[in-house]
């Protein structure tokens, strides 16, 4: 898919080239926003090469088709239109496609980590968008409002939005149920918050007194939304220290270990003693048993090399 890739390029390197200070304004709320994502991933953590390759799909796939199918839509209707017709469907589309790819790879065991991939993929696709956003507010005199609305006030608006089909798909897979109901309902989530607030943009040229009244309702939104992700971090964890003995017995690891990998205040303590080439041991030990851990909470069927590989990689030291 990264063949698309090339549309969303030039366009980087154009903006880049004619506004350095886009790409170095678009960075700076990578540094408080991915900290915040990966900090959930630490009770089950993914693999590293699996949240690149997240990011970089949002940030250059993703977007790819967004900037073309958004672009044929607003030299049609008008860019209102594409604002509001548009973009929330494709954009959330694409993102969509790329979570897909992390549940083909069984990367996706429950909804935190839907909404791990979510929004990593949703801060790819949001950091190359302010990139163009931030070049064309450059050459137009309103960089410092620009970076205040989307660097500040809003960098969490994509990741929000798209995190919703990441829990449906995780609850499809943790209740065993139809995949396509549950992603379907979680994308018209999705779709109809970002819809909301691309229309109160478009409003607000119209009216200043719109978001009088709708940022409010955004901010209660958003605080929801986050209160639900720290509620699925830690029933996570607490399934985590649930299953951590059964799972010990079944695939015969030794308790001292389960105990350490199983608590996840216990193992951050651990770690902290650890010399660099211990703690990349560890890492991998923890990953194994976080992923035993999930196969048996959501009672999948693996195949047995994978067990094997898995209980080898706790037991090696």
């Amino acid at each position: 898919m990264f063949f698309f890739a090339p549309v969303i390029a030039t366009q980087i390197v154009w903006a880049v080239y004619h506004e350095p200070v886009s790409l170095f304004l678009a960075c700076i709320p990578l540094f408080y926003t991915i900290p915040i994502f990966l900090a959930l991933d630490r009770v089950e953590p993914e693999p590293r090469m699996a949240k690149i390759y997240a990011f970089l799909y949002g940030a250059l796939v993703a977007t790819s088709i967004a900037l073309v199918v958004n672009g044929v839509v607003g030299g049609l209707f008008g860019d209102s239109a594409a604002t509001v017709l548009s973009a929330p469907f494709v954009e959330e589309g694409m993102k969509l496609l790329g979570i897909l790819w992390a549940y083909r790879r069984k990367l996706i065991n429950s909804p935190l980590d839907g909404v791990v991939y979510a929004a990593i993929i949703a801060l790819g696709f949001a950091s190359v968008e302010n990139i163009l956003y931030f070049s064309v507010a450059a050459s137009d005199n309103t960089l410092s409002a620009t970076f205040i609305l989307r660097g500040i006030l809003s960098p969490f608006a994509h990741p929000l939005f798209t995190m919703w089909t990441g829990v449906f798909l995780g609850k499809a897979l943790l209740l065993r149920r139809r995949i396509s109901n549950f992603v379907a309902m979680g994308l018209a989530i999705s779709i109809c918050l970002h819809l909301a607030w691309n229309l109160t943009a478009v409003l607000s040229e119209v009216s200043g007194a719109i978001p009088l009244f709708s940022f409010p309702l955004f901010i209660a939104l958003f605080a929801y939304s986050i209160y639900y992700i720290y509620k699925l971090r830690k029933d996570e964890e607490i399934e985590m220290i649930k299953t951590a003995s059964s799972v010990a017995g079944e695939f015969g690891i030794p308790r001292e270990k389960a105990n350490v990998y199983g608590y996840l205040r216990h193992a951050l303590e651990v770690r902290k003693n650890l010399d660099r080439k211990q703690r990349k041991i560890f890492d991998q030990q923890r990953v194994a048993f976080s992923r035993l851990v999930s196969i048996k909470a959501t009672q999948q069927k693996p195949f047995q090399n994978e067990v094997d590989r898995l209980v080898a990689t706790i037991n090696s030291l």
